[in-house]
């Protein structure tokens, strides 16, 4: 009967062992269909690397419709694996992501779900010109960016506009060849009003203006985890009816935003919602794009003119 007891024990105890040993992925994001994807981040629920030696191999395999998408993968800390893309995948690319067979967790097994998909769906319109609240003319051009190319019919039999007051919609056109052409060379800054100042000693834009373009400054807030407490307690606020107790509320949370906020100055052509989350009036970083020990790095190219000024 001791003898029994004693094996029970001990097989109790290698159970518990291997379940403490064991990892699973606790978060895959993309999943589903998104409208731009630019990075993959698979978030584990225990430490599966060693935390002083990141450049470990990667533990997923990515596979995609067509040609193999360019980009790398790399480890953020012992629990974050991220694939970024060199360029955004275009629209109508489906993509599977799998646990290789041949990787495991530095101690014990990988358990649960290990194979994810997502999709890039059809293009989506990234930003359209002028923005909104500006004021229009009667035969007023739009100009809709897109995440990739459309067919011309398509558009025209799914797009038009309303305004206050008609209670109908209002048809719109598609301008193509030549005339499109017009339209986006006008929209271009060349650099000629500054000449005209130059020539004729008109007053030129301070040092400031020059280097960052009339740059909008955006502010991002640094959550390490997506169960950081200031982001309960940032919902929380947000979520007071009372609009002056809401703002006591923020008010009593601006120190600790402040301290872990990071700021840049976009041009026109930087989207925020590329790299991170809207919560109210915050946008949340996504994983990867800030580090304690360099700060933060959106990887933009320098020619590229949705680069920031820091």
């Amino acid at each position: 009967m001791v003898g029994t007891l004693v094996r029970m024990i001990a097989l109790a105890g290698s159970i518990l062992t291997a379940a403490a040993q064991a990892a699973g992925i606790a978060s895959v994001s993309p999943q589903g269909e998104v409208a731009q994807v630019r990075q993959i981040v698979v978030r584990f629920d225990a430490g599966v690397v060693p935390l002083g030696d990141l450049r470990q191999p990667d533990p997923m395999a990515l596979a995609c419709q067509g040609a193999a998408p360019a980009g790398s993968g790399r480890w953020d800390n012992d629990r974050i694996w991220v694939f970024d893309f060199r360029e955004p995948l275009p629209p109508g690319t489906r993509c599977t992501l799998k646990a290789r067979a041949d990787w495991k967790p530095a101690q014990g097994a990988l358990t649960g779900k290990t194979d994810f998909a997502f999709s890039t769906g059809g293009p989506a319109v990234v930003r359209i010109e002028p923005y909104e609240g500006s004021t229009v003319e009667e035969d007023q051009h739009f100009l809709l960016h897109l995440s990739g190319p459309v067919v011309n019919t398509s558009v025209a039999g799914h797009a038009w506009c309303e305004a206050e007051g008609i209670g109908e919609r209002i048809g719109t056109r598609v301008v193509t060849g030549a005339p499109r052409d017009d339209l986006i060379k006008a929209r271009k800054n060349t650099g000629a009003d500054l000449t005209e100042a130059f020539a004729r000693w008109s007053a030129m834009p301070d040092i400031h203006t020059l280097l960052r373009g009339g740059a909008e400054q955006i502010a991002f807030l640094v959550l390490e985890e997506e169960e950081d407490p200031l982001r309960d307690r940032l919902q929380a606020a947000l979520a007071v009816a009372d609009r002056w107790e809401r703002r006591e509320a923020l008010r009593a949370l601006a120190g600790e935003v402040q301290q872990r906020t990071v700021s840049v100055y976009a041009r026109r052509s930087f989207h925020p919602e590329d790299y991170a989350e809207p919560l109210g009036p915050f946008w949340i970083l996504r994983p990867g794009y800030y580090r304690s020990e360099s700060g933060l790095d959106l990887r933009l190219d320098e020619e590229d003119p949705a680069t920031c000024i820091f």
